[in-house]
């Protein structure tokens, strides 16, 4: 009986995750895809949950030649998010902390990856942390 209870309880959790994981896949890709106009969308996305206060690191490659386009979408309830691009030495090369938009178009010098750091601010209202959706969209032209 136990070992029942343990699997039901495992398998809910897996559901959960993946319930979670899909809403954040169509509300990005309703709200955030559009933005990435006329930019052709790369298979490099990243969608994920996140609570307010939280970072996170990406890594991407991008490619010379291209002009790119990295647009973060993410829910209103996480307050404003910032976006720090560094390169393979961890030098930050762009951030929106003094634009205040999520979006940048650039292009690169030679193919090379990226780490793209992404923090939520920490805006806890009552002592409730809050959670919202953050993707990641890359495009290239």
């Amino acid at each position: 009986m136990k070992k029942i209870k343990l699997v039901l309880f495992a398998f809910a959790i897996i559901a959960f995750s993946q319930a979670g994981l899909s809403q954040c896949a169509g509300f990005s890709k309703n709200k955030c895809l559009p933005k990435l106009k006329p930019y052709i969308p790369t298979e490099q996305t990243y969608s994920t949950t996140m609570l307010n206060g939280e970072n996170i690191n990406v890594r991407m490659t991008f490619y010379y030649g291209d002009d790119n386009r990295v647009l973060i979408c993410a829910d209103d309830a996480l307050g404003k998010i910032q976006l720090n691009l560094r390169n393979s030495s961890n030098k930050i090369v762009f951030t929106t902390k003094s634009y205040g938009t999520i979006q940048w178009d650039f292009n690169v010098e030679n193919t090379q990856d990226m780490t793209l750091e992404i923090i939520t601010s920490d805006n806890t209202t009552e002592g409730l942390d809050k959670a919202g959706c953050v993707t990641v969209y890359v495009g290239f032209r």
